[in-house]
């Protein structure tokens, strides 16, 4: 079309024409023919479709990265968790050992105990240590079991007052009066 809006048959100079010759530059689109459209059509579906994969094939390795650096340092994690117990472990067993040395001294300068016996003091730290655990777990226990309880008796007692504003009666009551 020319800029006055008559049509013309006149090819563009140097733009090819529709038996195959190639285009220097690209047509407009009202001059390509359909057949060209539907062979580029091919095309532009097949470039979609590598793009598609290809983005998919980048999640699946960005994600498959994360779960690697996830596993790293899990494990990396897990390393350190056990370097750092056994320091707690060995300096609790450095403590114990020098206290169980301290009372053995004591001990040593005791008439009534004969100089050789470390095991005083091995013992009484032993017996010290056990029963303050023993006695922090019973405590920690009857704690916990007790704040458990009273949360599950507040929680029934709340549904059992929603019960009775909803429907006038709550599950007790009920059954008390099916009996």
């Amino acid at each position: 079309m020319d800029p006055h809006g008559q049509q013309t048959n006149a090819a563009r100079p140097g733009a090819g024409g529709r038996l195959g010759d190639n285009w220097e530059d690209d047509p407009a689109p009202d001059e390509r023919s359909p057949a060209d459209a539907f062979k580029n059509l091919g095309s532009q579906i097949g470039e979609l479709k590598e793009y598609a994969f290809y983005y998919l094939a980048a999640k699946t390795d960005g994600i498959k990265a994360s779960f690697r650096n996830l596993a790293l340092f899990a494990v990396l994690g897990i390393v350190g968790l056990m370097a750092g117990g056994a320091a707690v472990v060995t300096a609790v067993v450095l403590l114990l050992t020098g206290i169980a040395g301290a009372i053995s001294n004591i001990f040593r300068y005791d008439p009534l105990v004969p100089p050789d016996r470390t095991w005083v003091g091995e013992i009484t730290v032993g017996a010290v240590i056990l029963g303050t655990i023993g006695v922090g777990t019973i405590l920690f226990m009857k704690k916990f079991t007790a704040a458990s309880r009273e949360r599950t008796v507040k929680k029934y007692e709340s549904r059992q007052q929603q019960q009775r504003v909803q429907y006038g009666h709550d599950v007790h009551e009920r059954a008390e009066a099916a009996k």
